[in-house]
């Protein structure tokens, strides 16, 4: 492919021709130089016809590894530095490969195939054995545990459902049936893999494919892969009769939540668009094709090992005493609350949330946020805007120690019955650990080395939005700092910042850039736009919905 390629743009009577077969338009002024094509192009130039071939098709290697097109052409050129003044200097290269790799996609590419089918199979797999479970329960008269895993099943279900309501509110009602029905016939894991790994784009839905796929992975996760794990841990734990499909139903389990896991960190670091956004926060994994098969497969694994300790910990205390595992799941949940509010970082950073509305959606979601990192360690959570470098290590560590303390509780407590082997289920929680500690230094070894200081960095919400507003000269990434994230978090540069929009604003309306749309000008309050332009787009009425803002709190991530 890189071949044909290059014959074509060091001939730029073809470029044209090239572009046009993926319908792209080139634009005014866009014809290839000749004159300067051999100092610019020389490194292409010389390259042989097996070096072009090898880069050519580690195009198809990424394809197979990327949910999006945008993410395999990105990978792409990071890792082929000799095709960066074909992204540079040419407008229609990278529209043109994205289109190349989105119809690859879309015709049936093996990656997307297995992406899909993965989804499925876990979902459906975890759904049958969940089902199994809760029927086993019946029968061997816990009904009490049976109807606790269906509540999970139906919590899940209900959040989920709220969120294809909310992307799909200015769609027709036979759309919404539509993905309602994906929704409890347990078949939206495959439909949003299908859906992002296709680059579906829909002007009518409220965020991208990709976060509802996050937000939809996040709801399942808090809501019933991590109780309903823990739960069934229990069961097994306490059960007289240990039952292989017991067994079966928790591996599952454990790969279902490691899988959400390791995805959603995986596509929120890989998309362009959220490294163009924070540079200083996503782009840690590597840029070659093993390096970011090595991170997703370690990350998995980190993910399931993280569950299964702090899950069987919890499990040891319930086997032991409610009370005490009330006790120290809630005296952890208000330490952590009270460590965010003496920082004063305890309001969600989405825009638009205010009074008793903004205190309720900061809890719950903070509540949420703290339960995936303590059962899945899931490495995106540690944005300082979500539950922070340094609050995740400490959660990370502590899950660690949980089940040792358990351990020793339920070794030394009389009220147990059908206790497990103290002796074989010791060495199984040290194998577990000593495995999980070795996944972590593989994934320091192979993430970039200027990233490892986010997962102890103890900056806050408000402090990394403040942070990246000055970092930068970048006008897109100091607007969408301030004005995608909820404005109290910047009220400390107020000033700067309507200083430094007063003298802006001229030349964005002049030159009109990418980002400066009315949509993202709806977000911004009346106070930071200067009078003039103020009274042009009508003044202290403009009309701005705050159900925009919830909507965009519900499927919105970082």
């Amino acid at each position: 492919m890189l071949g044909v390629l290059r014959y074509q743009i060091l001939h730029g009577g073809k470029t044209l021709r090239a572009a046009a077969k993926v319908g792209i338009d080139l634009g005014p002024g866009q014809v290839l130089n000749q004159a300067v094509i051999p100092h610019q192009y020389s490194i292409i130039n010389i390259l042989s016809q097996k070096d072009a071939a090898k880069i050519g098709n580690s195009f198809a290697m990424f394809l197979l590894k990327s949910t999006e097109p945008s993410l395999a052409v990105d990978a792409w050129r990071l890792e082929n530095s000799v095709l960066q003044p074909l992204f540079d200097d040419h407008q229609f290269f990278e529209p043109m490969m994205q289109t190349i790799a989105k119809r690859l996609l879309a015709s049936g590419n093996l990656g997307l195939k297995m992406r899909v089918f993965l989804g499925a199979f876990l979902s459906v797999g975890d759904l049958v054995s969940d089902t199994t479970v809760i029927v086993s329960y019946f029968e061997e008269g816990r009904t009490g545990q049976a109807y606790a895993l269906i509540s999970m099943v139906m919590t899940s279900l209900l959040i989920q459902t709220l969120i294809v309501l909310s992307q799909n509110s200015k769609k027709s009602r036979s759309v919404k049936l539509r993905e309602i029905f994906f929704v409890i016939s347990f078949l939206k894991p495959a439909v949003d893999a299908h859906r992002v790994a296709t680059g579906h784009e829909d002007e009518q839905l409220s965020v991208s494919p990709l976060q509802e796929m996050v937000a939809s992975k996040g709801g399942e996760l808090a809501a019933e892969s991590i109780p309903g794990n823990v739960l069934q841990i229990y069961v097994f734990i306490t059960n007289p009769t240990r039952s292989t499909l017991h067994l079966v139903s928790i591996i599952i389990s454990t790969m279902t939540t490691a899988f959400a896991s390791a995805v959603m960190s995986f596509d929120m670091d890989a998309s362009p668009d959220q490294r163009k956004k924070i540079p200083d926060f996503y782009g840690y994994m590597g840029d070659t094709n093993f390096e970011r098969t090595a991170t997703f497969l370690v990350m998995f694994l980190l993910a399931g090992l993280h569950n299964l300790s702090k899950s069987i910990g919890v499990a040891l205390l319930l086997a032991v005493s409610g009370q005490t595992t009330l006790l120290v799941l809630a005296g952890e949940m208000i330490a952590y609350h009270l460590a965010r509010l003496l920082r004063r970082d305890y309001t969600l950073f989405s825009p638009g949330l205010e009074g008793g509305l903004k205190i309720t959606v900061s809890f719950f979601m903070h509540v949420a946020s703290k339960t995936i990192v303590d059962f899945t360690g899931m490495i995106h959570f540690r944005g300082p805007k979500i539950v922070g470098g340094a609050m995740f290590l400490i959660l990370t560590i502590e899950a660690q120690v949980l089940p040792f303390v358990a351990f020793e509780i339920y070794k030394n407590s009389d009220d147990v019955e059908n206790k497990l082997d103290l002796e074989e289920l010791e060495t199984a929680l040290r194998a577990l650990v000593g495995t999980w500690a070795i996944n972590v230094l593989l994934f320091f070894m192979l993430i970039k080395r200027k990233y490892r200081k986010t997962f102890w960095d103890p900056q806050t919400g408000w402090q990394c939005v403040i942070a990246t507003y000055k970092s930068t000269d970048d006008p897109f990434q100091k607007m969408n700092a301030i004005f995608t994230n909820h404005i109290s978090m910047s009220r400390r540069i107020k000033t700067d910042v309507i200083e430094y929009m007063a003298e802006n604003w001229a030349e964005w309306e002049r030159t009109k850039p990418s980002w400066f749309t009315p949509g993202f000008i709806s977000k911004i309050p009346d106070e930071f736009i200067p009078q003039a332009n103020l009274e042009e787009l009508g003044g202290a009425r403009r009309r701005r919905s705050s159900v925009n803002s919830v909507r965009e709190l519900l499927l919105n991530n970082e």
